[in-house]
């Protein structure tokens, strides 16, 4: 998270896509990433997504509820 934090702070930017196409696990921490990077670009006045998410990572992201606020989506049919 630290070095998304410092892009964040240099580009500042107003979206923020995570491409998880090639993520072949994810646990609590990832989640806790991604929370963390939902309240940096609110903070930033801008919005996070994650694009082509393994079957595992969906399924974690899911349990936890993160798609109610963090937008879930397949690009190109890459997942």
């Amino acid at each position: 998270m630290e070095k998304i934090g410092e892009e964040l702070d240099e580009y500042l930017p107003r979206e923020c896509a995570m491409d998880l196409s090639d993520l072949s696990f994810m646990d609590s921490s990832g989640i806790a990433l991604l929370v963390n990077l939902h309240r940096r670009m609110q903070d930033l006045g801008g919005r996070v997504w994650v694009e082509n998410p393994s079957s595992q990572a969906r399924r974690v992201l899911e349990a936890a509820g993160i798609e109610r606020f963090v937008q879930m989506a397949v690009i190109g049919g890459k997942a």
